[in-house]
């Protein structure tokens, strides 16, 4: 399943956005050998549709050790509670729009709900402010921008946080059950 995991990562993150250089053809960093956690959402036949991967911020973390500029004048957030999102990528839309929302909120509400067990009750994430405003738009959970946006390469970037309560993982729950999609989707932490 790693396997499949870090080819898929390569997909998303070497093959369409370029965002990493090419090796092989899995894309792993140094985050991946610090124990994280996996969040995946599959189909019936098992293929990943979604993934994400989830670190304390009490070690280390992108935030702070690759994109510590975004971070501005705020002191980088590092106490048990806060985790870190990162390698969040969709499989590219497939279908309608709704299918493709519906993933994005199975995947946000699989990260809550596993930090809601864990005692988590801040997620952080470093993302393209495209990325932020379709996960504003699709959970509406409050997201807070720790500074302003940054250009990074070709893109805008914004580092932000959500906090972790039942009221946020009710939500969650609640939007992924209307007009559920076909297609045996299922996700797993």
């Amino acid at each position: 399943m790693l396997r499949d995991l870090f080819t898929f990562r390569h997909a998303v993150f070497v093959d369409r956005l370029g965002w990493v250089p090419p090796r092989g053809d899995e894309e792993v960093d140094f985050f991946d050998t610090l124990n994280p956690v996996y969040v995946l959402c599959q189909d019936g036949d098992g293929s990943i549709l979604a993934t994400a991967r989830l670190l304390p911020m009490s070690g280390p973390s992108m935030l702070r050790d690759v994109f510590p500029t975004l971070l501005g004048d705020t002191p980088c957030l590092n106490d048990a509670g806060t985790w870190e999102i990162s390698r969040f990528a969709l499989r590219p839309a497939t279908g309608t729009h709704g299918n493709h929302r519906h993933l994005l909120l199975t995947l946000t509400e699989r990260l809550f709900r596993f930090a809601q067990h864990r005692g988590i009750h801040r997620l952080v994430a470093v993302s393209d402010t495209r990325l932020e405003r379709m996960v504003a738009q699709a959970t509406g959970l409050p997201l807070h921008r720790l500074s302003p946006p940054q250009r990074l390469g070709s893109a805008w970037a914004v580092a932000g946080w959500a906090e972790v309560s039942e009221a946020a993982c009710a939500s969650l729950a609640a939007r992924t059950q209307p007009g559920q999609p076909s297609g045996g989707r299922r996700a797993a932490a």
